[in-house]
């Protein structure tokens, strides 16, 4: 399973727990200190849980084939919304994975909740 904008690894380290067996967390913007944090939270919780799951600093624009090991699946959580060109950035994860990309992504805005963009 790859985790791409991982930032803090709650989906990484479930999908350890409900039996992955190879997990890759990936950001970028979180880790690297530009963001809301640094990957202080993830090694922490990393480290408390024993996880064996793999990490790579790379932002999502940089995925292609020839950067990293194609996977069978693949969440996308959180950060597609934040992106300026959202769906490059899907077709960039799509490439990286083999027979399944399974895609979640959310944002609301005000309290209307009207989506925030709608493909």
């Amino acid at each position: 399973m790859l985790d791409i904008g991982a930032w803090d690894g709650v989906f990484t380290f479930e999908a350890e727990r409900r039996g992955a067996s190879r997990v890759l967390a990936t950001d970028s913007y979180c880790w690297s200190g530009e963001g809301w944090g640094t990957k202080g939270g993830f090694l922490t919780a990393s480290r408390i849980l024993g996880s064996s799951a793999d990490d790579l600093e790379i932002d999502v624009m940089d995925r292609s084939p020839d950067r990293s090991e194609v996977r069978s699946r693949a969440v996308r959580q959180r950060a597609v919304y934040h992106l300026r060109y959202p769906l490059l950035a899907l077709e960039r994860v799509a490439s990286v994975t083999g027979d399944q990309l399974i895609f979640d992504s959310h944002a609301a805005k005000g309290e209307d909740f009207d989506p925030v963009m709608l493909f």
